[in-house]
């Protein structure tokens, strides 16, 4: 799979400037309390017992479909600075990082998490094509593809961002400086995101092996842009990786591994790309580290309602607050701490998604399951005023 000159996943960048933290390995842990990826709250739970099934081989000879994949729905974040109110509009799914900032960003979103969908047992698998033909110019990229106003990198930038950045005050799209988890090499980074590449996990020249070669301009050009497939990173992880596949590189942050498995499969069923054997094994040998503690993953601003009692009485002696309920549209981090089931990481994402209509709405916070919202609101500390 790796061409002799193999090219990196991001054209244009500057050098690598990466802000260090005290303790990483803290900040990765609360990421993984943030999204518990085997809970049975509304996060997929990966089943690797799958993958001793039988795999779907393409006849000789077939020919791919060349499918539409589902162009990615709206996500609206506003961005507030100690200069400016900016709103910025973005159309990717938002990494499930550790929060630095004391300060609101609200997000809104109704795409679903990335989580496996399919089995290993719908990707295709097949020996890769030959490279011949390609050039990374034939996927048109960072454009502006779901009419945001912004193109596809900025609005990963701006999904992926932890807490309060700084944004441009005269071009909405910009953020000129923030705080971005660089998953593969577990480091955050802190300051301009021009040291940050945005990279395809699936990499161009990879699809171009595995299917992509057959396809229309247009198809090209939407896989380039499409945000399940583009994780903001350090400049250095990302020349690691190169254009090679799971089977020929590993990021080095086992915590990313499972979140890496399950992106190379969503977006290789989604656009009908091939895997190879080493491949499909090297994705086996992934997903079996999803039940670990410290998996990260991708999450999301919305949930599933949750069914609540429908006998007005039951709701009421349920849900009805405390003398000394902590209001979570304005309470501090250390305050929605205080909350059952919240923590550090959730509390970040409440001040993230808020303002809350209602308790029940904790619901839109990834990783507060049905279960874990009955608890919240049997307890009566978390009120809105």
């Amino acid at each position: 799979m790796l061409s002799a000159c193999a090219d990196t996943e991001e054209a244009d960048r500057a050098p690598i400037s990466v802000g260090a933290v005290d303790d990483v390995d803290d900040i990765a842990q609360e990421v993984a309390d943030q999204v518990d990826v085997t809970s049975s709250e509304g996060q997929g739970e990966v089943d690797t017992s799958t993958t001793a099934t039988a795999i779907v081989e393409p006849a000789p000879g077939a020919e791919r479909p060349e499918i539409a994949p589902p162009a990615s729905e709206q996500v609206e974040s506003t961005v507030n600075t100690a200069t400016a109110t900016t709103a910025v509009t973005t159309s990717t799914q938002a990494l499930v990082t550790p929060s630095t900032a004391t300060t609101a960003t609200t997000t809104s979103t109704s795409m679903p998490s990335a989580t496996i969908d399919q089995p290993l047992t719908a990707l295709l698998i097949a020996p890769e094509g030959r490279r011949d033909g390609y050039d990374r110019g034939l996927f048109q990229h960072w454009i502006d593809a779901d009419g945001t106003g912004c193109d596809a990198r900025q609005d990963v930038l701006a999904a992926q961002v932890i807490g309060l950045p700084q944004v441009d005050l005269f071009d909405r799209c910009v953020i000129v400086e923030g705080d971005w988890y660089s998953a593969y090499d577990a480091v955050v980074h802190s300051g301009s995101p021009s040291d940050l590449d945005v990279d395809h996990v699936v990499a161009l020249a990879e699809a171009w092996d595995s299917g992509a070669s057959a396809w229309s301009p247009d198809m090209r050009r939407q896989f380039a842009n499409d945000p399940t497939n583009l994780l903001a990173v350090t400049a250095s992880a990302n020349r690691s990786k190169s254009d090679r596949d799971v089977a020929e590189w590993t990021p080095p942050a086992r915590s990313s591994w499972c979140l890496t498995a399950m992106i190379t499969i969503e977006v290789k069923v989604r656009y009908s790309l091939t895997v190879d054997r080493a491949e499909h094994d090297a994705l086996v040998a992934l997903l079996d580290t999803c039940g670990e503690a410290g998996q990260i993953g991708l999450g999301i601003a919305t949930a599933p309602s949750v069914a609540v009692p429908t006998n007005p009485s039951t709701t009421e002696a349920v849900s009805a607050p405390s003398e000394q309920c902590i209001d979570i549209n304005t309470a501090s981090l250390i305050e929605l701490d205080r909350i059952i089931h919240i923590g550090s990481a959730r509390a970040s994402a409440i001040v993230s998604l808020r303002p809350f209509d209602s308790v029940n709405e904790l619901a839109r916070v990834s990783g507060i399951g049905s279960s874990r919202l009955a608890d919240i609101v049997a307890e009566g500390l978390a009120c809105v005023r």
